[in-house]
């Protein structure tokens, strides 16, 4: 069988460009088979309507992080007794795992289009954010909603206190020393609340649940703090 032209230039007279050509060629090939195993992509699933939602739960890691998701369930679950959440998931690894466990509404979106296309359906006044993961960004961006932050609880550690806080108009945390912390570093000024008071107006830290542990499904928050974090959260 004959050799490409590329292919057979090349084996006579080797350079570099073709050399790039060659591998360029053979990296698109192995694309497109990929592609080809993995069928269509999804970008939303499930396709239908989803009913309005005070609060959206936003995540977007794969399954190797879903322990910072995990051990908020039991609270969300509480809370969507009053108020109605969904959670908003952004890797379709993560979403099959999820929905298989709980009850709660879970949607997949991929693109930045289906993120706000599913928030102007749902319409929350809330988005609640379990870490840091870069993409919290793009839904971020969406100025109709509140955005609080209450970390994944296995550790409150000193590196939480970056300039990331600022995105976020609440931010839940572990306890006086966590306070301090944000405090010193003029990252927000604390806004304490409690049943019958209203939170100070603008960004403020607030006491939060804490768990401990490492990358573990059985992490749960602190049992007490759950009737805390629901006043707190939509008061």
């Amino acid at each position: 069988m004959a050799l490409p032209i590329t292919v057979s230039n090349f084996l006579r007279s080797p350079n570099r460009s073709t050399a790039a050509a060659i591998a360029n060629a053979v990296r698109n090939r192995q694309r497109r088979a990929r592609r080809l195993r993995r069928g269509p992509r999804v970008n939303r699933e499930p396709e239908a309507l989803m009913p309005p939602s005070t609060v959206v739960v936003y995540f977007a890691e794969d399954p190797r992080r879903l322990y910072q998701l995990d051990q908020w369930l039991p609270v969300l679950n509480k809370l969507h007794e009053v108020h109605p959440i969904t959670l908003v998931l952004r890797k379709l690894d993560s979403f099959n795992d999820v929905r298989e466990r709980t009850a709660l509404p879970v949607v997949y979106v991929r693109r930045l289009a289906d993120v706000l296309e599913l928030y102007d359906q749902l319409d929350p006044k809330v988005a609640i954010y379990v870490n840091n993961g870069v993409a919290n960004f793009q839904s971020l961006a969406v100025s109709t909603m509140l955005h609080v932050h209450v970390n994944h609880g296995e550790s409150d550690k000193v590196s939480m206190v970056s300039n990331q806080a600022k995105a976020y108009d609440r931010v839940f945390v572990a306890g006086e020393a966590a306070e301090r912390r944000h405090a010193a570093a003029d990252r927000f000024r604390p806004a304490p609340a409690g049943p019958g008071r209203s939170p100070a107006a603008g960004p403020g830290v607030r006491a939060g649940v804490a768990g401990h542990g490492s990358a573990n499904r059985d992490l749960r928050p602190h049992l007490g703090g759950r009737e805390r974090f629901q006043q707190l959260l939509l008061d």
